[in-house]
């Protein structure tokens, strides 16, 4: 008897205990990243080393991916973001987020790339 009477809280226990990830969410990116390292194909690249990626919190993208500046429009889904509404548009991995680092990869025009970029803090910025 005392069996069945603990049997629904330990269930109740394990599934409250099993936290769901919330997964990525586009507000993780807002601000301004620039460009650390990149390779194409697997090997280091250096012709994309003013590269800038600046994500508003209303959904606009500003970059030089394309070469020039542009603004794009963006959004996440699960661990893609979706680079849309620009001379380019992508699906990149994100690969590795935090405060300060952003891992992302993509085929893009048939080369895989990959680029880590770095949080500009918003005092650089003003600088």
């Amino acid at each position: 008897m005392i069996r069945r009477i603990w049997l629904p809280f330990l269930l109740l226990a394990a599934f409250i205990s099993c936290k769901r990830d919330p997964g990525l969410t586009a507000d993780q990116l807002v601000g301004r990243w620039e460009l650390q390292s990149a390779t194409r194909d697997g090997r280091p690249t250096e012709s994309l080393e003013e590269l800038y990626y600046e994500f508003l919190p209303d959904g606009t993208l500003r970059t030089n991916m394309s070469g020039a500046p542009e603004t794009a429009t963006y959004a996440v889904e699960k661990n893609i973001l979706q680079q849309r509404q620009g001379r380019i548009e992508a699906d990149y991995t994100i690969e590795e987020l935090s405060d300060s680092v952003l891992v992302i990869s993509a085929n893009i025009r048939n080369y895989a790339f990959q680029f880590k970029l770095a949080r500009r803090s918003s005092t650089e910025t003003l600088q």
